[in-house]
């Protein structure tokens, strides 16, 4: 587990999201698991477990809507264990 603190401003937000693909970068290189970040598949990303303070999902959707999304996106998604915390946390599948 890596966590990155540092004060606004200072990349940690921006490390991850060159890690995911999710922007590029100019130069430099990244490797993680042993692999250059460049040549990361889906699957890969599926193995990195990322929080960033924004999630990009729309304030108006529920937890309900957001889950065939993550369904989507992991081909392990376990929709079981999803909802077992769900309860454990008592958010509501209602919940925006």
């Amino acid at each position: 587990m890596t966590g990155l603190i540092g004060q606004n401003g200072a990349g940690k937000s921006t490390t991850f999201k060159v890690v995911l693909g999710l922007i590029s970068f100019d130069s430099g290189s990244i490797e993680i698991l042993g692999k250059d970040s460049t040549t990361f598949t889906p699957k890969d990303k599926e193995l990195l477990g990322v929080v960033l303070s924004d999630s990009s999902f729309s304030g108006y959707l529920t937890i309900k809507d957001i889950l065939p999304i993550l369904k989507s996106l992991y081909t392990e998604f376990d929709t079981t264990k999803f909802i077992e915390r769900l309860q454990e946390f008592q958010l509501p599948l209602e919940k925006n």
